[in-house]
């Protein structure tokens, strides 16, 4: 049986038939018979068939063809081309590329000697947007025979990876100046993974758990249950397993008992774990509780004196009828700074709520403290001020009971105030339904603690008005501002 084989198919005259593109349409209209490389149509097959191989190609692509490796190259070149487009067309590599000779050269050389070149990454500095510009690029430089076999050029298919690089150095840039950032930082931090690995702990985080430290093995890359066991069962394990599992914020401040202090720890989610600020708070925990202790002897002191005080007056006046009276309001004058006193105590002396203040002194002067309407906004009193108004409160109370609208079965009181303004201050005390009232033929020790120890410290005025509904009582100051310790 006799077998024939089919010759090669010829060539085309035309190497860009059915080809289309900008760079095919302008390869297609050059004038190449003025030109090194002469007609189209007597170009060798190998560079036809790569030239139409890199023409159909969407990566960068160019052919150096001849010992000058003169270029013929793709739309997709041409863009890393930019400026140096369409000149380059068919001129030698490294006169294209002048600026970077020095790095090509070598490569060139290698490809012509019939050693293919690969890289995966190369910094050129090119000059093709007027300016020179730092660049990176992945490459393969394979050589091309002609059809005798002997060395005709050299083909590229090359990738620019300067945006990649750009943007890693960024990343790198941003995560150095964290690590920096969270290094210099007097509190601990630490990234764990999402399979609760440690990934980063920073240097004041090592510090304050290195005593749980075994052995010199690092905490980084460490299980992080493997690393803190002491931390099963205690409410930092709540935080962290809420951080991780839910994906929600949490925090807690708690004694923890293998480093005998107190700690806040703050946790969070992140997109591949989370991570943990953690402050000792032990000295700050330590003073809390030493000055708990003080404010409470203190206390004690200031009630066991109120009694010895009340007690002396009791049995002062007690063989005096005619100051029966007086002895029951200094009595009660007592009681009042007492019970000012002892909100203050709850509040570790420190700013008390006006509201709060003025239901404690009305529920504990009044016999029917629902007669007394509060209302006004949310206002924190210094101490100070808070047992001025609260003896200021008693005296109006006092009155009230006395002389005013609570001696009625209808009677009632409106306790209004406000902030007009940063630091500005007003209260205003109205009876409503009561007797018609005069006023008074001299001032007792209430009116001058409403009118003058109030107004001082208060830096304002008080005006007392005696209407026929009842009296008015109005306060316009300045919030006191008492300056720390």
């Amino acid at each position: 049986m006799n077998m024939t084989h089919a010759a090669p198919p010829e060539m085309a005259t035309d190497p860009f038939r059915d080809l289309s593109g900008p760079m095919a349409d302008r390869m297609r209209q050059h004038d190449w018979p003025a030109t090194f490389f002469g007609a189209p149509a007597s170009w060798p097959t190998p560079l036809c068939t790569l030239l139409r191989l890199m023409l159909s190609a969407n990566q960068p692509m160019f052919i150096g063809w001849g010992h000058e490796a003169r270029i013929l190259y793709n739309d997709a070149y041409a863009e890393v081309l930019a400026d140096k487009h369409p000149a380059a067309l068919g001129e030698p590599l490294l006169e294209v590329w002048s600026e970077i000779r020095e790095d090509l050269a070598p490569i060139l050389a290698e490809v012509q000697a019939s050693r293919p070149v690969h890289m995966d990454q190369i910094r050129l500095n090119m000059l093709r947007r007027g300016y020179l510009e730092e660049t990176f690029f992945a490459f393969s430089y394979t050589p091309i025979q002609d059809e005798a076999g002997a060395w005709a050029g050299l083909f590229c298919a090359c990738t620019e990876t300067t945006g990649q690089v750009r943007l890693q150095r960024a990343l790198a840039e941003s995560e150095a100046r964290a690590s920096r950032l969270l290094e210099s930082i007097t509190d601990g931090f630490i990234a764990i993974t999402s399979d609760w690995r440690i990934a980063f702990l920073n240097r004041q985080g090592e510090r304050i758990l290195s005593p749980l430290q075994r052995g010199t093995t690092s905490f980084r890359g460490a299980s992080f249950w493997e690393a803190f066991p002491e931390v099963v069962g205690t409410p930092f394990e709540k935080v962290y397993r809420r951080a991780m599992d839910q994906g929600v914020a949490s925090s807690t401040e708690a004694y923890f008992a293998p480093l005998d202090t107190w700690f806040d720890l703050r946790a969070y989610p992140m997109a591949d774990g989370i991570c943990g600020h953690f402050l000792d708070v032990g000295e700050r925990k330590r003073a809390e509780r030493h000055r708990e202790l003080l404010i409470h002897e203190l206390d004690h002191r200031v009630k066991n004196t109120l009694a010895i005080v009340q007690a002396i007056a009791s049995q002062t006046f007690r063989a005096t009828p005619a100051l029966a009276e007086p002895t029951r309001a200094f009595q009660q004058r007592l009681g009042a700074l007492g019970a000012a006193h002892n909100l203050l105590t709850q509040q570790s002396w420190d700013h008390v709520s006006l509201e709060t203040l003025a239901t404690e002194v009305t529920a504990s002067a009044c016999d029917r403290p629902e007669r007394v309407t509060l209302q006004g906004p949310e206002v924190m009193l210094p101490p100070k001020a808070a047992i001025t108004l609260a003896m200021a409160l008693h005296e109006l109370c006092t009155n009230a009971l006395k002389h005013g609208a609570l001696t009625t079965d209808t009677g009632r009181v409106d306790l209004d105030w406000s902030e007009a303004g940063p630091g500005d201050f007003w209260l205003m005390w109205r009876e409503w339904d009561g007797p018609a009232l005069q006023p008074p033929s001299h001032r007792g020790f209430g009116l001058r603690m409403i009118e003058q120890a109030l107004a001082q410290e208060f830096n304002g005025q008080v005006s007392l008005e005696f209407r026929p509904e009842g009296l008015v009582c109005t306060l316009r100051g300045r919030m006191p501002v008492e300056l720390p310790a």
